[in-house]
C-alpha cells in the first residue's frame, strides 16, 4: 500500500510542478516589459515571468500596477497615490488621505502585435463627509482602452 502511496505521491509532484512550468513559460511568452502609452500618458511596465509591475508618474502623483501575462492575456490592477493627483481624478479634498494607495481600476487586455487591446474598469467610491471615510465601493462599466508599445 505505501507503494502505492508513494506512486501518487510522485504523480501529484510531478504534475503541480509540469503546472508551475507551463504557468512560468506562458508569462515568458508574453511579453510586456517597456513603455506604453496610454493616451497621453506612458506608462513603464517591468515583467518576470508571469508577474508584471509597473508605473506611470502623472503629474503630483503614480500610478501603480501590478499583474500577470499568460499566453496573450495582461492582467493588470491600478493603485493611485498622491494628493494633487487624486485632487485631479476628481475626489473630495476631505478623503483625499483615504484613497492614497487604493485600487482604482482593472485592466485586461490581450497582445495583439505591439499593443495591448481590452478594456478598463474604473471603481467607484461613495464617501461620508463627516467624519471622513469610504462608505462603499463598486465597478464602472468596462470602458474599451489599446495600449501602444514605445520600445
Amino acid at each position: 500500500m505505501s507503494g502505492l502511496n508513494e506512486l501518487f505521491r510522485w504523480i501529484f509532484l510531478s504534475a503541480l510542478g509540469l503546472g508551475m512550468l507551463v504557468w512560468f513559460i506562458g508569462g515568458w511568452l508574453t511579453s510586456v516589459s517597456g513603455r506604453w502609452r496610454d493616451g497621453q500618458r506612458v506608462v513603464e511596465l517591468f515583467q518576470f515571468g508571469p508577474w508584471i509591475r509597473g508605473i506611470c508618474r502623472p503629474p503630483g502623483g503614480e500610478e501603480r500596477y501590478k499583474g500577470t501575462a499568460w499566453f496573450g492575456r495582461v492582467r493588470l490592477v491600478r493603485r493611485d497615490y498622491g494628493e494633487v493627483h487624486l485632487r485631479q481624478m476628481g475626489f473630495p479634498e476631505e478623503v483625499l488621505h483615504l484613497m492614497e494607495g487604493q485600487v482604482t481600476g482593472y485592466f485586461r487586455f490581450r497582445m495583439r502585435d505591439l499593443e495591448l487591446v481590452g478594456e478598463f474598469e474604473g471603481r467607484r467610491f461613495r464617501f461620508g463627509l463627516r467624519p471622513p471615510r469610504i462608505t462603499g465601493m463598486g465597478r464602472q462599466d468596462p470602458v474599451p482602452r489599446a495600449w501602444e508599445q514605445l520600445d
